[in-house]
């Protein structure tokens, strides 16, 4: 917010030095995406279109790239990828694989892959790019290692996996991130719940607690942790089978995912609600949480999202899947 105060103003007067200028938008950009204002994102790729002359330089394409990553903060993982696929190699090309710009976008490009899964291509644009799993911005070194944790996990081991997240959060721990040491405390609380050991996510999930009760009352990480706990909280209920317990969690969840604007979150929830109405003997309930999932996922080109939710969600998906396929719009998919 303090970001979007500073910078907003700037926009005003056109600032002469061109990489000073999109550095300014690139940094709005960012700020307008981590508080969920999606749509004024967009509007500043609108109304601040790239020279065509200045479109190699190094600054206008780390604005470019936040194009990519508004795509993906809204769940559109193909539009996300075909745009950062085109920054990624341009910036590569001009500035080479390790500039600002070829990492900036390299990790919103390797998450838009394994969100398609496309693996393989995933972990080319992670090779040799360990700056951007520890010493890159907060933003870039979060996502890049959620996508290396679980690509690890399906090319590797459930334990190498973990591992490695627990590497990462420790780092993170030392560096202060606490909104990035959630991430990886969350991601192991899922990784530990598919694997059948409820008891080992639940000691992870008390710390995820205290982390959240560190925050203060009005820190701007206190959202998205408080969102990573709640999530933390239904896979745990529905993996001991307290669906009702679940419901409430994911009440918490829901305000945080529309006022955040992100669609894989929204997808999330509406899985998790389907899974909980079904163990409550609600069947009606569970198939419209299922066909909306689906109708969002086809519209948005999202793979992963489904299938990491575990065999419980792809089960019920199998059992409905007759009376999902009736919409048109989504039956091939």
């Amino acid at each position: 917010l303090r970001v979007i105060g500073l910078l907003e103003p700037t926009l005003q007067t056109p600032l002469e030095n061109r990489s000073l200028r999109y550095i300014s938008l690139s940094g709005l950009a960012t700020a307008y995406l981590s508080v969920g204002r999606v749509d004024d994102a967009r509007k500043l790729h609108e109304q601040h279109p790239i020279d065509l002359q200045y479109r190699d330089n190094d600054m206008a394409m780390v604005f470019e790239s936040t194009r990519a990553l508004t795509s993906l903060r809204e769940g559109n993982a193909r539009q996300a990828q075909s745009i950062g696929a085109s920054v990624t190699e341009r910036a590569e090309q001009a500035y080479g694989r390790d500039s600002v710009s070829a990492n900036l976008c390299a990790a919103t490009l390797c998450d838009a892959y394994y969100e398609l899964d496309q693996l393989d291509e995933a972990l080319r644009v992670l090779a040799n790019r360990s700056g951007i799993l520890r010493s890159s911005m907060p933003e870039v070194m979060g996502r890049a290692s959620l996508c290396r944790a679980r690509i690890t996990l399906q090319r590797e081991s459930a334990q190498a996996a973990l591992s490695f997240l627990e590497t990462q959060g420790a780092h993170f721990h030392v560096l202060g991130l606490d909104r990035l040491l959630a991430m990886m405390l969350a991601e192991q609380v899922r990784v530990l719940i598919e694997q059948g050991e409820s008891r080992r996510a639940g000691e992870l999930v008390t710390r995820l607690a205290a982390l959240e009760a560190a925050q203060r009352p009005n820190a701007e990480t206190r959202g998205e942790i408080s969102c990573q706990v709640a999530m933390s909280r239904v896979r745990l209920a529905l993996a001991g089978r307290h669906p009702g317990l679940a419901l409430e969690q994911l009440q918490a969840v829901s305000v945080y995912g529309e006022q955040s604007a992100r669609g894989r979150t929204r997808v999330r929830l509406l899985l998790l609600s389907a899974l909980a109405h079904d163990m409550l003997g609600q069947p009606e309930q569970a198939l419209t949480y299922l066909q909306q999932a689906m109708q969002a996922s086809a519209r948005m080109g999202l793979v992963r999202t489904l299938l990491d939710e575990g065999p419980a969600v792809l089960a019920l998906l199998n059992q409905w899947q007759g009376e999902i396929a009736r919409d048109m719009s989504v039956a091939q998919y």
